[in-house]
């Protein structure tokens, strides 16, 4: 098991491929059921090859129930020209 600095231990075989704070405030947040932060490792056991994480407080939560804050940045980031959108 491996540490990063977003302190997310990753199982044998794990990758982390992106981490992102969510900047929303904490009263939207709580409403929303939103994360304070994000994360997608890569592993080849998981449904689809990936695990989304969400931080809610101190602890990381694999498969969080809302995961449309991480979608709509993503998007966002393509939009913008940051991310490519061909899968590879």
């Amino acid at each position: 098991m491996t540490t990063n600095t977003y302190n997310l231990q990753l199982n044998d075989g794990e990758k982390l491929i992106y981490a992102w704070d969510n900047p929303n405030p904490d009263y939207i947040r709580v409403h929303n059921n939103e994360a304070k932060a994000y994360a997608i490792t890569k592993h080849k056991e998981a449904s689809s090859g990936i695990i989304i994480y969400g931080k809610f407080g101190l602890e990381w939560i694999a498969n969080p129930q809302s995961d449309r804050p991480l979608i709509k940045h993503l998007l966002n980031r393509i939009k913008a020209g940051e991310l490519t959108n061909n899968p590879s």
